[in-house]
């Protein structure tokens, strides 16, 4: 936008000079502030960009008074921002700031004895200034919503509102708590009005993490089990070995009374290996069971296994409660 040229009104010249010159400042009762020394940071940025403006160095005098705003939010500060802008003839950055200023304003905090002079130039300004009225609308409505407009900087917020902003291109940013943040882009092309609305999509809430089972506890039975018939298959084997010796010698007997002899041995023998195979056979079975479902102690306490030796074989019987 072409730079526009603004003939400065005596009133709004006086009052700035009273700003920055050596007249004596009217002492104010200002906001508490908790850090004395953050107040008294804030007041030396605002004496620094007096200094400046006194010097019509309005630029630098921005910069300070926006330093001591960022210390100390005070009505006073916006209030000589939007003047030096007013004294800059950039109209969409003084009517913000001057429109923050009448915001802020408090009994502790008032508005400057200028204030409705600089509104006065400002609303004259704006009625033949090639500039848009663009008004931000928000939804959902009634949300905490604040704007960032890129022309204005991007530490600057304002609430959901009408800008006056010169023809071009605008990005505009708008936050609020428990939304993601949305970001348009308007075009603009001169004096009228406009409206743009941006919409704000809630924050899912964090899944909750998931939580898998723990596995089964693996059984106490399952090993022993196991071990115990692996150790009876053992066994068994041993008795079945001395089983067939004793088959070989009841075969080989010439007497009656070796045959008797080695009769018994073997019926024992061959007895003893039947049940321990069949010990084995159920111990195992039951082993791997538990082992693989992992049962439970109440099911482990419900086991029972069971051998009985049989003319010519065995019966195994395993039992597990339900």
């Amino acid at each position: 936008m072409a730079p526009l040229t603004l003939a400065r009104p005596a009133l709004l010249v006086a009052a700035l000079a009273t700003i920055t010159t050596g007249a004596p400042r009217v002492a104010r009762a200002a906001p508490p502030v908790d850090d004395a020394a953050t107040a008294a940071a804030a007041d030396a940025e605002a004496a620094r960009g007096e200094d400046e403006a006194r010097r019509s160095n309005y630029a630098a005098a921005i910069d300070h008074f926006v330093a001591a705003d960022r210390l100390r939010p005070r009505a006073r500060h916006a209030c000589l921002i939007g003047l030096a802008y007013l004294r800059r003839s950039m109209w969409s950055h003084a009517e913000v700031f001057l429109d923050r200023c009448r915001r802020r304003a408090s009994a502790a905090d008032p508005l400057p004895e200028w204030m409705p002079a600089a509104e006065e130039q400002l609303a004259t300004q704006l009625a033949t200034a090639p500039v848009t009225a663009l008004t931000v609308r928000v939804l959902p409505a009634g949300v905490d919503a604040r704007v960032r407009i890129e022309l204005f900087g991007a530490d600057q917020q304002f609430d959901p509102r009408v800008f006056y902003l010169p023809a071009g291109g605008h990005r505009i940013t708008v936050e609020a708590p428990g939304f993601a943040s949305a970001t348009e882009t308007v075009e603009l092309f001169g004096k009228g009005q406009q409206e743009v609305e941006v919409t704000l999509v809630p924050i899912a809430p964090a899944s909750a993490p998931i939580t898998l089972a723990p596995a089964p506890a693996r059984s106490r039975l399952a090993r022993p089990l196991l071990y115990g018939g692996g150790a009876a298959l053992v066994l068994g084997g041993v008795l079945h070995g001395l089983a067939f010796q004793a088959r070989g010698r009841l075969a080989d007997a010439t007497t009656e009374a070796e045959y008797d002899e080695h009769e018994g041995r073997f019926d024992l023998t061959r007895a003893g290996a039947i049940g321990l195979y069949a010990l084995a056979a159920g111990a195992i079975t039951a082993g791997l069971v538990l082992e693989l479902r992992g049962g439970s102690e109440r099911r482990e306490a419900g086991l029972a296994v069971g051998a009985v030796p049989l003319p010519g074989g065995g019966l195994v019987s395993v039992a597990l409660a339900r």
